[in-house]
């Protein structure tokens, strides 16, 4: 199953002066697993137009996140002392 999130341009974070700021939002697979709302971890499909380029995601199977996720509970466990 594939997850989806709601994204703002990476672009975003420039000063509104910038001549390359955008804040356009758009709706992108959640291949980086997400902790921000919304993220803002890739350009638009407007801006890449312009030549920006996405860091090439990997995209994890569904067997890797749940390794991930599991690794990430017994770390928070192990750091909480639990």
């Amino acid at each position: 199953m594939v997850d989806y999130c709601i994204h703002i341009c990476k672009n975003s974070r420039l000063p509104e002066t910038d001549p390359n700021y955008c804040d356009k939002v758009f709706i992108e697979e959640d291949r980086e697993n997400a902790q921000d709302y919304p993220s803002s971890q890739i350009y638009c499909p407007e801006c890449v137009k312009k030549g920006f380029k996405n860091k090439h995601r990997k995209k994890l199977t569904e067997e890797q996140r749940k390794e991930i996720g599991k690794r990430l509970r017994q770390a928070r466990k192990q750091k909480n002392g639990l």
